[in-house]
């Protein structure tokens, strides 16, 4: 019913937040930076994430286990050169990244959920798995051509087996896609002419998407 204001260590724009329970909390941004919170938000620290593009997605699966997706390109002239992965397990006190092999795919947003089984999606539909905490990234089948063409904004999984995903593009379409297979293939609907940017999951069924 109220929110207040709290002081940032930083101007720069921020992107993204995750919480991993009551008093632990990180936010992405412009330039590299990441930020945290050990008291429920209400003071924040900055954290060296060793990266200086703008950081897009964040995700902790514990206080101390974390992953970040980073841009990696040089702004003069603006040339792009993939994505980093970032990954921490002290909290983000230290930050580790690498780049991912596919240097043409931009990505957007990194889920786990648990220790070994993790998800990202991104650019011309691209959506991608792991079995084992991210030291290799198989590629997921979908069924559909046309979805292909537009980015993956966020995913989430229900359970082990089904998960969802949401995006599209800007006066063109609202994407979702589903898989109940932990990632390996995934069925896209077009539910809209607007792209959805986020999606919240409150059973396996039910699933509220939001965009336009």
């Amino acid at each position: 019913s109220q929110w207040s204001v709290v002081s940032s260590p930083t101007l720069k724009n921020l992107n993204s937040v995750f919480f991993a329970d009551s008093l632990n909390g990180w936010i992405g941004g412009d330039s590299g930076v990441i930020i945290h919170t050990t008291n429920n938000g209400q003071n924040w620290i900055l954290q060296n994430s060793g990266v200086t593009n703008s950081v897009t997605s964040i995700f902790f699966l514990n206080e101390n286990t974390g992953y970040a997706l980073s841009l990696n390109f040089d702004n003069t002239p603006p040339k792009f050169y993939g994505t980093n992965i970032l990954y921490t397990t002290n909290g983000g006190d230290n930050w580790n990244n690498y780049l991912f092999r596919d240097t043409n795919v931009f990505l957007n947003t990194i889920y786990f959920y648990d220790l070994q089984h993790g998800y990202m999606g991104g650019s011309g539909g691209n959506l991608y798995y792991t079995t084992d905490s991210g030291n290799e990234w198989k590629k997921s089948a979908s069924d559909s051509v046309i979805s292909s063409v537009f980015p993956v904004e966020k995913i989430k999984f229900a359970n082990s087996q089904t998960g969802y995903a949401s995006g599209g593009a800007f006066d063109i379409a609202g994407v979702t896609w589903k898989t109940t297979n932990g990632g390996v293939n995934w069925r896209s609907t077009i539910v809209g002419p607007e792209p959805l940017n986020d999606l919240y999951i409150f059973d396996s069924v039910n699933v509220i998407c939001v965009g336009g």
